[in-house]
């Protein structure tokens, strides 16, 4: 009954549920931990929407998987810039007539969010921009982005370009295994090749905001309808989080995606750590038992597992899954299972079950389990009956 009453709640209650009542300002988030690519919080994660400038990190993964050479250079012609004024989108500050690289480019994309880098490297990598979109949306398919569809590289605002958070989360968490981009994108600042300087304005501004260093990538975007919006990795510790937001006031004083970064950061941070829910040789569970004189069998398991949970947390559950009635003749020290560990009813990983004693063999309850022994005990009075007959018989004979 217990089981069904957790699967239910599971069912009704998803592994994500947002216990922690914030009051922020997007109106579509999620939270991941990296470490296990567990969902910590989330709001509106599949709704589709605009997501501004963070569409850049796709551009940015569409050239860097299609060109090999980043040193190869670009001349930046009046087409790389028909759309920023009519627009009224923001540059990394190149001009018409510029020859510079595909790093570079991608430096500008990423850093100050140039509309102008966007375009030159959509109209330069393939042989048409067209083919440029197709090759993002493809890239976005292979990810795994189902939600998400792409008409500009800029990320400005188009009736058929959306994403969702959780397709963002997606995206960033591929780009940011490449090595080229990862380095680009944690990098504090870079000197192009015609000499401009190019500061990371998320990882400063984030730092300004709160105050502190633990932010190591992200990218921002900003449109009348995504509001303002942020993709941002943090790593403090043993602690490492993404966090997708979107969807918030479009106001460009309030700096609102950043104070709801710092608002869920620092409260995960505070409340939140790494703990041992499962240990290495612990007795988790008990299970039945058969031809053996123990009644139950002590269950353990052979690792420790170590989950990012609240410091407040005091429910831990076990639920074991696996074979039944052990016998004598499994050896100590065998898998018979796994174990699923909840905690506060949340799911949080699994472990092996082991058996953590030797049983020792019944031969009462082997013969009883067996029938055997009622058929030997009736024999034996049968035997015994039969003998006293007998011996009655040949009493009577002498009398």
């Amino acid at each position: 009954m217990k089981k069904i009453i957790l699967v239910l709640f599971l069912i009704l209650c998803p592994i994500f549920c947002n216990a922690e009542n914030f009051d922020l300002n997007s109106k579509n988030v999620v939270l991941y931990n990296l470490n296990d690519n567990r969902v910590l919080y989330e709001q509106n994660k599949d709704e589709k929407v605009s997501i501004a400038s963070m569409t850049k990190i796709l551009t940015a993964m569409t050239v860097i998987e299609n060109q090999n050479n980043l040193q190869k250079t670009i001349k930046l012609t009046n087409n790389d810039f028909k759309k920023i004024n009519e627009l009224n989108l923001a540059t990394a500050g190149f001009k018409v007539g510029d020859t510079v690289t595909y790093k570079d480019l991608l430096y500008g994309l990423l850093f100050p969010s140039g509309a102008e880098c966007a375009f030159a490297l959509s109209n330069n990598t393939f042989s048409t921009y067209d083919e440029f979109i197709n090759k993002m949306n493809n890239l976005a398919k292979k990810i795994g982005m189902k939600n998400s569809s792409f008409t500009n590289p800029v990320g400005y605002d188009e009736e058929n370009h959306y994403s969702t958070v959780n397709d963002v989360y997606l995206l960033f968490k591929y780009a940011m295994n490449n090595k080229v981009f990862k380095n680009i994108i944690t990098d504090k600042s870079y000197t192009t090749s015609n000499n401009i300087v190019l500061k990371n304005n998320v990882i400063n501004k984030y730092k300004k905001i709160s105050g502190k260093n633990y932010l190591v990538a992200g990218k921002t975007g900003t449109t009348k309808k995504a509001g303002y919006a942020l993709a941002s990795i943090i790593k403090e510790g043993k602690v490492n989080l993404m966090l997708v937001t979107t969807n918030t006031p479009f106001d460009y004083k309030a700096y609102y995606n950043f104070l709801d970064a710092k608002a869920i950061y620092e409260y995960y941070l505070n409340n939140y750590e790494y703990k041992n829910v499962a240990k290495k040789n612990q007795i988790l569970t008990k299970v039945n038992t058969k031809y053996a004189k123990e009644n139950k069998a002590l269950i353990t398991t052979d690792k420790n597992l170590e989950k990012y949970v609240n410091k407040k947390t005091s429910n831990i559950v076990y639920s074991y899954k696996g074979q039944n009635d052990l016998t004598p003749f499994i050896k100590k020290g065998s898998k018979v299972g796994i174990i699923n560990v909840y905690v506060d009813d949340v799911y949080v990983g699994k472990v092996n079950a082991i058996l953590k004693e030797k049983l020792t063999f019944s031969l009462v309850k082997y013969l009883k389990a067996h029938k055997i022994f009622s058929i030997i005990i009736s024999i034996v009075i049968l035997i015994i009956i039969i003998k006293i007959y007998k011996l009655v018989k040949k009493c009577l004979k002498r009398n």
